[in-house]
């Protein structure tokens, strides 16, 4: 349960801060944290899926989860950019 939290915190951290890099207004922000959570989600839920075994599984599924949350979120701003609104 303790593994949900961190995704969760992570995805959130992520979306915070890629919502401040590309200068998101308040609806699409709220989009970014919620994109972040799903991507640390699937990063995490990757972790496991894959069988993957670190000496300590806190640290790899952060990284998993951070590298699934960044992944998701580079993915919907790079479709933002070439749809014009």
């Amino acid at each position: 349960m303790d593994h949900l939290y961190w995704i969760f915190f992570i995805g959130l951290l992520l979306g915070f801060i890629s919502g401040r890099l590309f200068k998101l207004t308040l609806i699409p922000f709220l989009i970014n944290l919620i994109i972040g959570v799903v991507g640390a989600y699937l990063g995490g839920w990757l972790y496991h899926a894959l069988g993957l075994n670190l000496s300590n599984e806190n640290i790899g599924i952060l990284l998993t989860s951070l590298i699934g949350g960044l992944f998701l979120i580079y993915f919907t701003n790079s479709l933002k950019k070439t749809k014009s609104y």
